[in-house]
């Protein structure tokens, strides 16, 4: 029979396990496909500006490439500069430049492999808790009671 303290260390190491998988909602996969389609939207926003910016010079309007705020009747305004960015130097620049940003962020999980190891985790855990529940009512009855975790799940505690 395994002993309570072997169940315990079991169940605090999967426990931070979930904890660091929970904790990470995006795989490093999923942030750089975020980052990519974020890239690809400032280079379309950027190209329009741009036309914008070219045609008001040539009809001999002042315009400005990097406006930071303005004023509305309703308050100030803060322009995204990303477009502009991506525009001047280019998506590659600016993907290679995020990516290397990227290596700060945990490699993580990609949604089905999180999902499928998550189940495996909440499966194993279920029956450490269960096992752990069963030597606890045995040391009861046996007149050598072991004290309850302080974060025991109810529904271990009252399972028949």
């Amino acid at each position: 029979m395994t002993d309570i303290k072997t169940i315990r260390d079991k169940i605090a190491a999967l426990t931070f396990q979930k904890q660091v998988i929970d904790a990470q909602p995006r795989s490093r996969d999923e942030v750089e496909m975020l980052l990519a389609e974020t890239l690809a939207q400032f280079e379309a926003t950027a190209a329009a500006n741009m036309a914008r910016t070219v045609a008001q010079l040539a009809a001999g309007h002042p315009a400005s490439l990097l406006t930071l705020t303005g004023m509305t009747p309703h308050g100030p305004v803060t322009i995204e500069l990303g477009p502009m960015f991506t525009s001047l130097l280019g998506t590659s620049s600016m993907l290679k430049a995020m990516q290397a940003a990227l290596k700060s962020v945990p490699e993580g999980h990609a949604p089905k492999a999180k999902a499928k190891l998550l189940a495996g985790l909440v499966y194993d855990l279920d029956a450490l808790y269960s096992d752990e529940e069963k030597i606890i009512r045995e040391s009861e009855a046996n007149g050598t009671p072991i004290q309850r975790r302080a974060d025991v799940l109810p529904q271990y505690v009252l399972a028949t």
